[in-house]
């Protein structure tokens, strides 16, 4: 249930993209080399075969951010890390606007309404100050 919360939540009709001088842009940039490649790796798990979640997650011991392919609801959160973003790829999902074999369009669609704002908040609750006091 905890997934279909944080995925409505990163929602929204009001869209406006992440700004690049935020924090959350900055090392999303820094992790995968340039954000449009964050975004093409999130893309390429939100479109593997199966039914799940594609999740940005954050590990707080480290401050990485990295993308991941959750079965079901339960298989393959990676432990103590921080969801920041999560997209529901299950066809339910998607199917009253696309077909099942439309998914990349779901794709699209879902990241033409992410709530930026919400995604920085989850970003921003966390104690972050060592991982930016070693890379800045």
């Amino acid at each position: 249930m905890r997934l279909h919360e944080l995925y409505f939540e990163n929602l929204t009709s009001h869209f406006v993209e992440l700004r690049r001088d935020s924090p959350l842009y900055e090392r999303l940039d820094d992790a995968f080399g340039r954000f449009e490649s964050w975004r093409r790796d999130f893309v390429a798990v939100a479109t593997m075969r199966g039914v799940g979640w594609a999740a940005l997650y954050e590990d707080p011991e480290t401050g990485r951010l990295s993308n991941h392919w959750i079965t079901l609801h339960e298989h393959g959160h990676p432990a103590g890390f921080r969801p920041l973003l999560v997209m529901d790829v299950w066809e339910h999902a998607f199917m009253v606007d696309h077909r099942p074999t439309e998914r990349e369009r779901y794709v699209d669609a879902f990241f033409a309404n992410v709530n930026w704002a919400e995604v920085e908040h989850r970003f921003g609750c966390r104690e972050h100050d060592v991982y930016m006091a070693t890379h800045t």
